[in-house]
């Protein structure tokens, strides 16, 4: 069995983009969680100075294993392109 797939989408309170992207991967999560289980945590940049500072401007951020998947304003293309690369 696939090891399970931890994901991680910074946010922040009222951030029409972090709603869009968290929209965008619903269904290729979906599908991803048919081959290997998947949890995806949402962290509000707010609650960490630090984490606000690291990703004030450049959220939404999507990672995986502390590595970057999406940020800002990504395409569908893209947004299916990240996710899928997961499956592999």
């Amino acid at each position: 069995m696939n090891n399970p797939l931890e994901l991680t989408l910074y946010t922040r309170p009222e951030c029409s983009l972090c709603d869009r992207l968290e929209e965008l991967i619903a269904p290729h999560l979906e599908s991803l969680r048919r081959s290997r289980p998947v949890t995806l945590t949402k962290r509000d940049i707010t609650d960490d100075p630090q984490t606000e500072q690291l990703y004030k401007t450049r959220i939404p951020v999507l990672t995986c294993s502390q590595r970057i998947l999406l940020e800002g304003r990504p395409t569908p293309e893209q947004a299916a392109q990240a996710i899928a690369s997961l499956a592999q």
